[in-house]
C-alpha cells in the first residue's frame, strides 16, 4: 500500500497523534475480495459496557477464501448511513483480507431495520447517544454482566473459565461480580452441570494463582471504556491504585496520546467502578508491573518537542525519551518538564507558551537539541 503524509512539520504538530496512529498520515491499502449477498436480518448484541451493537446476518458468501455469514455494523449510525433493509442485496468485503465488512447496498430490500426500543437482553430502557445505542441499566442486564465477567477473567489470564462456565456461574448466582470469582469453593463448582472434582480443583487453583495482579492488568480487567493496553500501561507507571484514582482529567489529558475524551472516560469510569475496585482489593494484591523494570534515569519527567529536529526524526527522539523512562506530553502545561526546540527552526506557539509559564515561575525548561542529546546520553 501507500502512506500519505502532510508535508509540513507545523501542520503535523497541529494534527497530533492518537495512541494508535498519527492523525497527519493515512494508509491506502489494497482491498480484499468483494462479493454480493443478501442481508437476512440484523442481530443486536449487548456489550459489557452496555453498548448495543448491530450485527449483519447474511446469506453465506465466500470472501478471500472464507465463508462469511455475519459482519459487525459497529453502531446505529452505520445502519442508517447505509440505509440497510431486510433482504437487501449488499456488497461485502473482508477488509485487509480479514475483517468482514458491509460496503454498500446494491438493491434495497422489502422491510426496514427496526432500531430496538428496549434492550434485547434485559428488556430495559435504551438511549441513543450520537450514533450509539446504550442499555440504560447495564449493571442489571444479563448479557452485559456476563460479558463483563468474561472480560475480567480473560484480562487477568485465568484459564478454564470459558463463556459457558461463566454464564452458568452467573445464572446460578455464584458469581455476579468479578470479586466473587475469588470466593468460589470446590463445593460451589460441583453444583454445576458436567463438573467433576478434578476440574473443580483445577479451576480453584487457577483463580487463586491470580491473587497478585500488575496494576496495568488490574485496570484493564475493570472493563472501563478507553482503558486498553496502551492507556493501562501509562496508568500502571503510577504504581499505586490510590494515585490513579486521584487523577483528574487535566492530569491525564496532559499525557501524550491521552486526549480530553479518553481522560474523561477514564476518570468517570474509575469513579463508576469504585465499589468493585474496593471489593477486588480485599481479594487480590497489586504487584509491581513488569513494565516498571524498564524505567530509566528520567522516570516521571515529561518532554515535548517543537520545531524541526536536525539530528534525528521526531519519532526517534520521542523513542529515546521513553527508553529513558520519561513520557511525551501532548501540550505545554504546568506539568511539563522540558520543551525541546529543534535546531531547524519553525518553533511555534508552544515555545511562546513555555516561556510565559517559565516567567510565571513554572518548572518547564526550554532546551535545544544539544542539551537534549546530553540529557538522554547521546
Amino acid at each position: 500500500g501507500v502512506v500519505f503524509k502532510i508535508n509540513d512539520v507545523l501542520e503535523q504538530e497541529r494534527f497530533g497523534s492518537t495512541s494508535h496512529h498519527p492523525r497527519y498520515a493515512i494508509a491506502y491499502k489494497y482491498q480484499g475480495e468483494s462479493g454480493m449477498t443478501l442481508l437476512q436480518y440484523v442481530d443486536w448484541n449487548v456489550s459489557r459496557t452496555g453498548v448495543i451493537t448491530p450485527v449483519a446476518v447474511v446469506s453465506p458468501v465466500e470472501l478471500s477464501g472464507a465463508m462469511v455469514t455475519r459482519a459487525s455494523l459497529h453502531n446505529v449510525g452505520i445502519v442508517k448511513k447505509l440505509k440497510l433493509t431486510k433482504n437487501a442485496k449488499i456488497v461485502m468485503m473482508r477488509r485487509g483480507g480479514v475483517i468482514p465488512n458491509v460496503e454498500s447496498v446494491i438493491e434495497a430490500g422489502d422491510e426496514e431495520i427496526s432500531i430496538p426500543q428496549h434492550c434485547p437482553s434485559c428488556g430495559g430502557a435504551v438511549k441513543l447517544q450520537d450514533d450509539f445505542l446504550f442499555c440504560q441499566n447495564p449493571s442489571k442486564c444479563v448479557k452485559s454482566k456476563i460479558a463483563e465477567l468474561e472480560h475480567f477473567i480473560k484480562e487477568i489470564g485465568c484459564d478454564g473459565f470459558g463463556e459457558k462456565l461463566v454464564s452458568q456461574l452467573y445464572e446460578n448466582g455464584l458469581v455476579t461480580s468479578s470479586d466473587e470469582f475469588y470466593t468460589l469453593t470446590k463445593d460451589d463448582l460441583m453444583q454445576l452441570d458436567r463438573m467433576g472434582e478434578t476440574l473443580a480443583a483445577k479451576l480453584i487453583t487457577a483463580i487463586n494463582d491470580k491473587r497478585e495482579l500488575a496494576l496495568d492488568v488490574f485496570l484493564r480487567s475493570l472493563g472501563i471504556r478507553e482503558v486498553g493496553k496502551h492507556v493501562s500501561q501509562i496508568l500502571g507507571e503510577y504504581q499505586d491504585i490510590d494515585k490513579v484514582m486521584s487523577l483528574t482529567e487535566e492530569d491525564l489529558s496532559s499525557i501524550h496520546t491521552i486526549g480530553n475524551v479518553i481522560a474523561r472516560e477514564v476518570v468517570n469510569g474509575l469513579k463508576g467502578k469504585k465499589d468493585i475496585i474496593s471489593k477486588l482489593l480485599e481479594q487480590i494484591k497489586i504487584k509491581k508491573s513488569d513494565m516498571l523494570d524498564k524505567r530509566g534515569p528520567l522516570s516521571g519527567k515529561k518532554f515535548l518537542f517543537t520545531g524541526t529536529l536536525v539530528s534525528m526524526e521526531r519519532r526517534e527522539a520521542e523513542s529515546l525519551v521513553e527508553k529513558n523512562g520519561a513520557r511525551i506530553a501532548s501540550s505545554v502545561s504546568n506539568n511539563l518538564d522540558y520543551l525541546v526546540v529543534g535546531d531547524g527552526g519553525k518553533a511555534g506557539s508552544k515555545l511562546d507558551k513555555a516561556k510565559e509559564l517559565s516567567e510565571q515561575g513554572g518548572k518547564v525548561k526550554v532546551i535545544g537539541e544539544k542539551d537534549f542529546l546530553r540529557i538522554v546520553g547521546k
